[in-house]
């Protein structure tokens, strides 16, 4: 029987379908990044009714129970298909540059799965195969192999992690970039991240992050830094409903 998790109050259907509930603990109020080189945000996660309505520029839209579309803007929003568990098969996402054009379609991508994790990504608009391993008895990602459209091996990450709390842990939703939010839908936090470019030019880059944490055990702080770069980026966060 599913439960609605977050006292906020929810619907019938909505408590029906677990992927979309929040669960007990933890949840964002506001995420601060600060990111010399490019600027930075200061987003206020809204809640509504039981649901995650909004954070940022990112507004959420329901059917049925489950998220349907992510809106960024006015000009871009991400769709979403499920199967009959409720998991996300497919995402699709649209921009609009020109009104007169309307909206195209910028990134599809298809999703396959053992048991409740994602393994395979197909990215059909960069012809792109993207496949994911996870450390043992974890959501945490392991590696993930990406092939071109003649399968040969072009890049892999490597991701390793602290023994603490995802900031997200218990938001059990998509979000929008649905690929890029994959390795960070974690239970715990990447604290080192390894590219390896394996076509030209070929290279290897390296991200570190260091945490400081609430007594939840979950991250407060983020100091991320490039290696053989003077680019860094800090991350403040407060949370709801710690319990």
């Amino acid at each position: 029987m599913a439960i609605c998790l977050l006292q906020l109050g929810c619907k019938k259907d909505e408590a029906e379908v677990s992927h979309n509930l929040i669960a007990e603990g933890c949840i964002p109020n506001v995420i601060n990044l600060d990111e010399p080189l490019f600027g930075g945000y200061n987003d206020v996660y809204k809640y509504e009714n039981g649901r995650l309505v909004g954070f940022g520029s990112y507004n959420y839209e329901y059917q049925n129970g489950i998220v349907k579309r992510i809106r960024l803007g006015q000009d871009r929003y991400e769709e979403y298909i499920y199967d009959s568990d409720f998991k996300v098969i497919h995402s699709t996402q649209y921009r609009r540059d020109d009104p007169a054009v309307g909206f195209k379609v910028v990134s599809d991508n298809k999703y396959e799965y053992k048991d409740s994790l994602i393994f395979k990504v197909i990215d059909n608009g960069e012809n792109l195969i993207h496949e994911i391993s996870y450390y043992l008895n974890t959501n945490n990602i392991d590696s993930i192999k990406t092939f071109n459209s003649g399968l040969e091996l072009v890049e892999v990450n490597i991701f390793h992690y602290d023994q603490s709390n995802n900031v997200f842990k218990n938001l059990l939703l998509p979000k929008f970039n649905l690929f890029w939010w994959i390795e960070k839908n974690s239970n715990n936090n990447v604290t080192q991240r390894i590219i390896l470019k394996l076509s030209p030019p070929y290279s290897t880059i390296m991200y570190n992050y260091a945490y400081k944490y609430n007594t939840y055990n979950y991250p407060i702080e983020i100091n991320g830094s490039k290696v053989n770069s003077s680019y860094t980026t800090k991350s403040t966060i407060s949370y709801i409903n710690c319990k």
